[in-house]
């Protein structure tokens, strides 16, 4: 099932073909290929994915530009695969790549502006436990099995069946 944007308010759940996604308050699913059941807790985002069977993810965690396999557990406020802010611009203010109207009240013209490199994405294997305030940087593969420890920042590929933990992850 491909979800092109649906974003909610009140908790709901949504049946097509035997699957089930349950969304939680205000979050949002985008662009985004489901295989099977879904369970995404309040506040959560994910976008441009490709998310296998039976995945829950937690309150305020973000996913984006991830292909992920079936079974895995993202707990609450985990960033994955979100893009990193650019160094080697002319500035690290985010009117470089970003429309900023609504924020600054001005913006420059959209052929002025910086585009993101979309090409990397992050893989997450089957099987994989994402502990809590995790981050999994950009481009990432995380392998089957693998437990990613609470608070870790990953940049680095994970092997199979590992346990990594801190920052960076080891």
């Amino acid at each position: 099932m491909l979800i092109q944007d649906l974003t909610n308010g009140p908790v709901q759940a949504i049946y097509d073909a035997g699957k089930k996604i349950t969304l939680g308050r205000n979050s949002s699913i985008i662009n985004t290929e489901i295989e099977g059941n879904l369970g995404v807790d309040d506040w959560s985002e994910i976008r441009h994915s490709i998310l296998g069977r039976h995945i829950g993810i937690g309150s305020f965690s973000s996913v984006s530009g991830v292909n992920m396999g079936n079974f895995c557990t993202i707990s609450a406020r985990v960033a994955l695969g979100r893009s990193e802010h650019p160094t080697n611009w002319l500035s690290v203010c985010e009117f470089q790549y970003r429309d900023t109207t609504s924020s600054r009240h001005e913006s420059l013209p959209s052929k002025y502006r910086f585009h993101w490199d979309s090409s990397k994405r992050t893989t997450v294997g089957s099987d994989v436990w994402i502990g809590d305030c995790a981050i999994i940087k950009k481009g990432i593969h995380i392998s089957h099995g693998s437990i990613i420890g609470a608070g870790s920042v990953v940049t680095k590929n994970t092997d199979p069946y590992t346990i990594v933990v801190g920052n960076p992850a080891k």
